[in-house]
């Protein structure tokens, strides 16, 4: 694993090293290390990108991704309220609206070694390209596994199909609902199918994914990997950011609040929305399967 951040300019480096530190102080009887992976770590980050895409008004900017490796004191409560706090000093000391969002991940340090020792792509992604901010040095992790292809293939093949498959039945019912004026149904299908295609894109490119429902996660981590799934849903104006709120809420309210309100306009457009994340997973899916079908006659 790497050490150092002198790939990142100055100022990113005086970033990450402060989140890292706040983590660390926030958390000290729990953490063992602090990982940066993703695009920071690998050094091909966004920084600032606008474009227009379907006529819509599009920013995107890379997240700083951190996995936290913690010990046998882990406690899920205490640890979720102090990387809270965590991102919330973080926001503060920004000086614009218009910032990398912080993202957070949790793994037990047993549960990481194992994922290691059995080659799990997610994690040996992270062994080779991740930068490591601290190590209490309590741990000695085992050498990282070679990739075996064959069975990346064969997994992300399932998942995708898998997810997938789910992420059209879950249209189909939105569709059905929509049609018989049942709007706010429609919206929980819609979600449904929201986190199928992202989780299919997560699973597809990392073979992993943690039991997620928020959309605003599970979008944040499958831009990490395509880019153009914020083209569908957009968050540049108060209508934009409506739409993707009422579709991320209806996974609780559309099925126990009555008071979920949901109009025929929004569900409209969100259907069109969703064909669109739809044709954009499909097509980033099937050419990264083909990606490790590559690999597979390089072995034979």
């Amino acid at each position: 694993m790497n050490k150092s951040l002198g790939h990142l300019p100055k100022e990113k480096r005086a970033i990450i090293r402060q989140i890292a530190n706040d983590i660390v102080a926030a958390l000290p009887d729990m953490v063992e290390m602090v990982i940066l992976y993703g695009s920071y770590a690998r050094g091909n980050y966004v920084e600032y990108d606008e474009r227009i895409e379907f006529g819509i008004r599009t920013v995107f900017i890379s997240d700083y991704d951190i996995l936290v490796i913690t010990n046998e004191n882990y406690d899920g409560n205490m640890f979720s309220m102090k990387i809270e706090e965590v991102q919330r000093e973080y926001y503060n000391r920004q000086d614009s609206d218009e910032v990398p969002t912080l993202e957070v991940i949790h793994d037990g340090i047993k549960y990481f070694t194992k994922a290691l020792e059995k080659g799990l792509y997610f994690y040996t992604d992270i062994k080779k390209e991740g930068v490591l901010l601290y190590n209490a040095g309590n741990y000695k992790l085992p050498r990282r596994k070679k990739i075996n292809y064959e069975e990346i293939h064969e997994l992300t093949t399932m998942y995708y199909e898998e997810k997938f498959a789910l992420a059209k039945n879950f249209l189909k019912h939105a569709y059905i609902d929509f049609k018989d004026k049942e709007y706010k149904v429609a919206s929980f299908y819609l979600h449904q199918t929201m986190e199928n295609l992202y989780k299919a894109i997560l699973l597809t490119f990392t073979l992993y994914t943690k039991k997620e429902h928020r959309l605003t996660k599970l979008s944040a981590g499958a831009q990490g990997h395509v880019v153009e799934v914020c083209q569908p849903f957009p968050r540049n104006t108060e209508e934009e950011e409506a739409l993707f709120k009422m579709l991320h809420r209806a996974y609780i309210q559309a099925r126990y609040n009555p008071a979920f309100k949901v109009t025929e306009e929004e569900i409209k457009l969100a259907l069109e929305r969703v064909e669109i994340l739809k044709e954009i997973t499909q097509k980033a899916c099937e050419e990264k399967i083909a990606d490790y079908s590559k690999y597979l006659v390089g072995e034979k």
